[in-house]
């Protein structure tokens, strides 16, 4: 049965030794004809409980891959996020690039202060006094 049996194969059949290389069933589905890659053709006679589906089938064999599709996605997402965080891991434990300092702006001083100028009015912090009370 196919939903007992999802990861070996149902049914299996010897038809050649050398490769399969083209299958055709006819219109009716009770016959299948195999052609190998030596030129072989086999007629194969299907059971009617592989040509006939019953009425459960359909609902079953949809619900089971809709079931698949969902597993697939969650698997898709749960993958992305494993490489997210491997991406993350692996650029923290790198070493930062060298950087090399900015030049000092027009606007500030040699001692990193800025000045008095139009475009920078904020006032400088004044030092307190030895004689100011804290």
């Amino acid at each position: 049965d196919i939903f007992d049996r999802q990861s070996e194969p149902v049914y299996s059949h010897h038809i050649s030794d050398a490769a399969l290389s083209s299958v055709a069933v006819c219109r009716q589905g009770n016959q299948m004809a195999v052609g190998d890659e030596n030129g072989k053709i086999s007629v194969l006679n299907m059971s009617e409980a592989v040509v006939q589906t019953r009425k459960s089938e359909k609902f079953a064999l949809v619900n089971m891959l809709e079931r698949e599709v969902k597993r697939e996605k969650a698997l898709l997402v749960k993958s992305r996020k494993a490489r997210a965080n491997q991406v993350k891991k692996s650029s923290r434990s790198a070493p930062a690039p060298n950087r090399k300092p900015k030049a000092a702006s027009a606007n500030h001083n040699a001692k990193g202060k800025s000045s008095n100028s139009p475009q920078n009015s904020e006032p400088e912090a004044k030092e307190p006094d030895e004689g100011d009370a804290a």
